[in-house]
C-alpha cells in the first residue's frame, strides 16, 4: 500500500508538466518552497489551482536519535488572484516513515522503533508575495488530517493531526 501511494504521488508530479507539454493543461507556472522540514514543488495550472508534491525530512539527535522521511501531494484553490495576498483552500495525502527512534508510535519505549503514517489532510492557507515581485512569497497553512499510523506490528492507530509538513514556507516561482 505504501508503495503504492508513493508511486500515485510521483506519478501526479511527472504527470502535470507532461500533460501541459501535450496541450491538455496550461501551465501559468512553476515554483520551489522551502521550509524547516519540507520542500515542496508547485505546478500552478491556473491563477486560482494548483498541485504540488511535498517532501519532508528531519534528523533527530540527542536523547531522540531517529529519521524522519516523507513525500505527499497536494491540490491548491486560490480563492481570488494573488495581488499581494492570496487565501487558498489545500488538501491533499502525506506518507511519512520514522526510523530508530527510542519510542514506537503508542509513545512506548523501545530501542530502534519504526513506523508509518499516512495522512489524508486539508484546511486554509495564505499566501504573501514581497512587494515589487510575483516571484517570491512566504505562504502560512493550518488544517487538519486524518491519520493512520502502523509499525513494528503492535497494530494500527487511527487519529486527527494537524496539517503536514512546515506550517510556513519560503517560496520562488521560476516561471509566472
Amino acid at each position: 500500500m505504501k508503495r503504492m501511494l508513493l508511486l500515485a504521488a510521483l506519478v501526479a508530479a511527472v504527470a502535470a508538466p507532461a500533460m501541459a507539454a501535450k496541450g491538455n493543461i496550461e501551465i501559468s507556472g512553476m515554483g520551489i518552497g522551502i521550509g524547516v522540514d519540507a520542500a515542496d514543488f508547485r505546478v500552478e495550472l491556473s491563477p486560482r489551482d494548483a498541485v504540488g508534491v511535498t517532501m519532508q525530512f528531519a534528523t533527530l539527535s540527542g536523547d531522540m536519535d531517529g529519521s524522519q522521511f516523507g513525500i505527499g501531494f497536494n491540490y491548491l484553490h486560490r480563492l481570488a488572484e494573488p495581488k499581494p495576498v492570496a487565501m487558498h483552500f489545500i488538501g491533499g495525502l502525506m506518507i511519512n516513515s520514522y526510523d530508530k527512534l527510542p519510542f514506537d508510535f503508542f509513545g512506548t519505549p523501545a530501542v530502534g522503533a519504526k513506523f508509518t503514517m499516512i495522512k489524508l489532510y486539508g484546511g486554509i492557507g495564505a499566501e504573501y508575495f514581497f512587494p515589487g515581485t510575483d516571484r517570491f512569497s512566504i505562504e502560512g497553512n493550518t488544517g487538519i488530517g486524518i491519520v493512520s499510523v502502523s509499525g513494528d506490528g503492535k497494530g494500527t492507530l487511527f487519529g486527527i493531526a494537524p496539517v503536514p509538513s512546515s506550517l510556513v514556507m519560503f517560496r520562488y516561482y521560476f516561471s509566472r
